[in-house]
């Protein structure tokens, strides 16, 4: 006789535990606030703009700001430097008990710009404010744009926006003749 067919199995019931909603664990006021470097007794808070800079205590680089460094009761030489900004250095001296802050606002560096026209002899404008006639060499904030424009009778008025990278920069006009009159 032939087999019997194998009986089927009932399908597996799917078992759901109770699960409690999370609870979000209350903040550790410990760890709120700059991120603490070193373990000394004395204390300094560095904070810049922007945010982010790299701070460095006597030539060794210690993270980015803001951060508490917790070192030796002496004078230390602080030194603060990020991207497309000018670095800068102070000196402080720490004492123990006497918590000490540093807040300090980086400005972009200042970059030569040569402005050259062909033909020479152009009033440049910078921003709107006469700043020259062509040939001539101005001082503007690096990374930060600029609207230029170069005006001479007889020729088309141009202007360029400039993203000055170098702290000496070129920046040339070829000037086009105004069409003479009939």
């Amino acid at each position: 006789a032939p087999a019997a067919p194998p009986t089927p199995k009932p399908p597996p019931v799917a078992t759901v535990a109770a699960v409690e909603p999370s609870k979000e664990p209350e903040p550790d006021p410990s760890t709120e606030g700059p991120v603490v470097v070193g373990d000394g007794p004395c204390k300094l808070e560095v904070t810049t703009s922007p945010a982010g800079t790299m701070v460095a205590l006597d030539g060794r680089p210690i993270g980015a700001s803001p951060l508490t460094v917790a070192g030796t009761c002496a004078s230390h030489r602080v030194e603060v430097a990020h991207p497309r900004y000018k670095a800068e250095s102070r000196l402080i001296a720490l004492a123990e008990g006497k918590p000490a802050t540093l807040d300090i606002t980086l400005v972009r560096p200042t970059h030569n710009l040569k402005i050259l026209t062909s033909p020479p002899g152009a009033e440049v404008f910078i921003g709107g404010r006469r700043a020259g006639t062509s040939p001539t060499m101005v001082q503007i904030n690096g990374f930060s744009g600029i609207d230029v424009r170069v005006e001479r009778v007889g020729f088309k008025p141009m202007s360029k926006r400039v993203y000055s990278k170098a702290p000496d920069d070129v920046l040339k006009f070829g000037l086009d003749p105004l069409p003479r009159p009939k």
